[in-house]
């Protein structure tokens, strides 16, 4: 998908197009790319919870998607593989700090959460503590399943 500095296009259901803009201060065009999977992975997490009918708060997030490889390489100077420059990246994460904590330790357990991430095209997964990072990379990464290849760390 095209997404445009101010845009105001409805995405999803709760996620609207200025929301997932680049806030890179180095980025200066007004349009780009991103993958249209991402926004859909966010829904989806958001209505997981929304559904669950005990959480009072599912709003999210968006705190980055594309960015510039030299502020990418500012904020993750050890990364091999960067994806926030290609549009394949967005990291994000509930306003509930509990529930982005509850979020993160679901996900880990590899269950119904991931599995339905990694059906929607996720395959990079960061567990960043303050936010998660979800990516659709199309390389070969560490891990295997039966959607294929993805990628998993932990930074806390």
């Amino acid at each position: 998908m095209i997404v445009h500095k101010g845009g105001q296009i409805q995405v999803t259901k709760n996620i609207e197009e200025y929301e997932l803009f680049s806030n890179d201060s180095y980025y200066t065009i007004n349009t780009h790319y991103l993958d249209d999977k991402l926004p859909k992975a966010i829904q989806f997490c958001r209505d997981y919870y929304d559904s669950k009918g005990i959480y009072s708060d599912c709003r999210v997030k968006i705190n980055s998607t594309v960015r510039t490889i030299k502020k990418d390489i500012e904020l993750a100077p050890n990364v091999k593989f960067h994806t926030h420059p290609k549009g394949i990246a967005v990291d994000w994460k509930f306003y509930d700090e509990k529930l982005n904590e509850i979020f993160q330790t679901e996900l880990k357990q590899h269950d119904y959460l991931f599995k339905e991430l990694r059906k929607i095209g996720i395959t990079g997964f960061g567990l960043e503590g303050f936010c998660t990072h979800f990516d659709t990379r199309d390389t070969k990464a560490p891990h295997e399943d039966e959607y294929g290849f993805y990628a998993e760390w932990t930074t806390f």
